[in-house]
């Protein structure tokens, strides 16, 4: 039998898994029309962008996709991209409108506030949803409005297992239905039609009340965070944040879309995270421009652009992932790069620290000028360095590669590095950086990137070959 606690009826059980047609946590995309060959390994490439889109863009502008269209401001770094609850339609690659989300990932400072009137408690009917994906189950604000005076009165929130559901002065839903599951795409709505409200977990109904908010007029929406608090950021993702003022979108249990949400009648407020210039297209990670790293339209390998890198304080910046991690799997990281630098630049960077053998690193320019050298743990360090230099300002396609025990590096298809390792290199959880060393004050890279691929659990080049004639296939 359902439990009452002060007019709340809790149902369901004791943990919250992932419902039957709920999107996997990185999901798989669609073949592309695309004309040319396609990847037969691209179930395998963790990581990819291409750079194309419209010169000078970047990552940090995030929008409110209602008719509203308010301000949405970004306090500390909220990450947005591709990653998102939503497998891409069958037929074509990623556009960048195809879902998304952005990444708190636990940090306080972290949060989007968007000054969004109008929106009434004590409303007859309203549809408050999101998709969240945890990577921990610290206790969390998931969604947070507050008044003109900054008191907190409507917010979505949960510790311990369980979710409550108030104004500041009463918790009108407590749904002790556990702690989620990490990891996995979770989809909540809290839904008031009429006298009755609703919390649905993954389109089931978790508890009902018949208990009324205070009648306040939220001013501000705070997403992913309390910061009135201080300590209430989400461990993780939100996708398709949307507020309906007036419609009560769900009256009974569902099943959660597997399209990216639109603003239907009456949506006061869409925050889907999909703004990204510069996206994964391999929809598993979400990318930060930092710094003034941008698209430039006039200097590229392939498509119609590349990503540029001043060497002051630019670089992408992707979040810690277990799909970097390397262990003693066969890989290839590659891509094209362009640059006329010669003080010494990180190309990438994997590591807790600048003084941290974890990891690994690939270094322009260093051990001398001109080379290349790949660092990794567990094994001397270079382990790869390059016996000709980097030719300056053109492009050059380079790969370093994994075979089992053998490494190579490739300029141009050419092998200019081999070395021999059994070592299972011993991965830091770090993010991952590409044109910045760990260490944020030195070694910025000064430079373009096109076309850039990740494939961990392959060996794409084993001897030398012919680069790509034509931007890397996207499916």
């Amino acid at each position: 039998m359902p439990m009452q606690i002060s007019g709340v009826t809790i149902q369901g059980g004791m943990n919250i898994l992932p419902r039957a047609g709920a999107p996997s946590p990185s999901p798989t995309p669609g073949p592309s029309p695309t004309p040319g060959p396609s990847d037969p390994d691209f179930s395998n490439v963790v990581f990819m962008f291409d750079g194309d889109g419209t010169n000078g863009a970047q990552n940090n502008t995030f929008v409110d996709g209602s008719s509203n269209g308010y301000t949405v401001t970004e306090n500390g770094t909220v990450i947005q991209g591709s990653f998102s609850p939503y497998s891409l339609p069958s037929g074509r690659a990623y556009t960048g409108t195809d879902g998304g989300s952005i990444y708190i990932g636990g940090n306080q400072n972290n949060y989007l506030s968007v000054s969004a009137g109008g929106f009434s408690t004590s409303a007859t009917n309203y549809t408050i949803e999101l998709w969240a994906y945890w990577e921990s189950t610290d206790g969390t604000a998931i969604i947070n409005g507050i008044t003109s005076g900054n008191s907190d009165r409507l917010y979505l929130s949960m510790v311990g297992g369980t979710y409550y559901f108030g104004d500041g002065d009463t918790n009108n839903i407590i749904a002790n239905v556990g702690v989620p599951a990490t990891n996995t795409w979770i989809h909540y709505a809290v839904v008031k039609n009429g006298s009755t409200t609703k919390l649905y977990i993954d389109g089931v109904e978790e508890a009902s009340t018949t208990n009324a908010l205070g009648s306040h007029t939220i001013a501000t929406w705070q997403i992913g965070g309390r910061p009135n608090l201080g300590d209430y950021p989400f461990p993780g993702y939100l996708s398709d944040v949307r507020v309906v003022n007036g419609t009560a979108v769900y009256t009974s249990a569902f099943t959660p879309t597997t399209s990216p949400l639109t603003a239907i009648t009456n949506t006061s407020l869409l925050i889907q995270g999909q703004n990204s210039a510069i996206f994964d297209l391999t929809v598993k990670n979400n990318i930060d421009t930092v710094g003034d790293a941008q698209i430039d339209t006039a200097i590229k390998k392939y498509g119609t652009g590349s990503v540029k890198f001043d060497g002051t304080d630019d670089c992408l910046e992707i979040p810690y992932s277990t799909a970097f991690e390397l262990g003693t799997q066969s890989f290839t990281i590659e891509f094209w790069i362009n640059t006329s630098q010669t003080a010494i630049a990180t190309i990438l960077d994997r590591r807790l620290g600048s003084t941290s053998s974890a990891g690994y690193t690939l270094l322009f320019n260093y051990p001398s000028q001109g080379q290349i050298g790949f660092y990794a743990s567990g094994v001397s360090w270079p382990l790869l360095t390059s016996n000709s230099n980097l030719p300056l300002n053109q492009w050059v396609h380079v790969a370093i590669v994994r075979n089992g025990s053998s490494f190579a590096m490739y300029f141009d298809g050419n092998s200019v590095a081999t070395a021999t390792s059994s070592a299972s290199f011993n991965d830091a959880a770090a993010p991952f950086f590409i044109g910045r060393n760990v260490d944020p004050t030195s070694q910025r890279l000064d430079g373009y990137i096109d076309d850039f691929r990740f494939t961990n659990g392959v060996a794409r080049y084993t001897t030398n070959f012919t680069p790509p004639t034509a931007a890397l296939p996207k499916f």
